[in-house]
């Protein structure tokens, strides 16, 4: 996985943020230790929490972009 979060980091900052995205999500889905469980019951540690707030910086810049 945090090979995975290496390349979405720079994908961030070549501004794809769209693939970005798509492999922020995924690390976070490959760290979920839960399995089948419900997620909002798991607090996310370590390369979870740098991947959410990845998803974080994709998500701001979308809203400066459209000027929402």
């Amino acid at each position: 996985p945090f090979y995975v979060l290496q390349a979405a980091e720079t994908a961030y900052t070549m501004d794809d943020v769209t693939l970005a995205l798509k492999y922020f999500l995924i690390v976070i889905d490959m760290t979920d230790s839960t399995g089948d469980g419900p997620a909002k019951d798991t607090i996310p540690t370590g390369i979870t929490v740098r991947a959410w707030y990845g998803v974080q910086l994709v998500r701001c810049s979308c809203v400066r972009e459209c000027g929402c």
